[in-house]
């Protein structure tokens, strides 16, 4: 749905995230408004294993953006590349993250 970039807010000067929606999807209004609720429902959830969503906004080029925390970590795909299949114990770990934060 969009690409993700490491970027700097100017006014806060605070290293963020930049989720922008794919080119190809500009035009689409439904996928525009999709990508706005998004934004807007990530904005009001707080945990701590939910991404944080500071702005919103469009582009020059007309492309909607939000912008939100920046996160350290890597893809999965390339843990699971680099140490192959998971012991259950890490699994686990990581499922019941995942679970603590559907539950909000």
């Amino acid at each position: 749905m969009g690409t993700i970039y490491a970027a700097e807010h100017l006014t806060l000067r605070r290293r963020v995230a930049l989720k922008v929606l794919s080119d190809q999807l500009w035009g689409e209004q439904e996928m525009l408004e999709r990508f706005r609720r998004e934004a807007q429902v990530a904005s009001l959830l707080a945990h701590e294993h939910i991404v944080s969503v500071f702005d919103l906004g469009v582009l020059p080029s007309g492309s909607a953006y939000y912008v939100m925390e920046l996160l350290d970590g890597e893809d999965t795909s390339v843990t699971l590349a680099r140490e192959g299949p998971l012991p259950w114990t890490r699994v686990r770990g990581i499922a019941l993250q995942i679970c603590d934060a559907l539950a909000v």
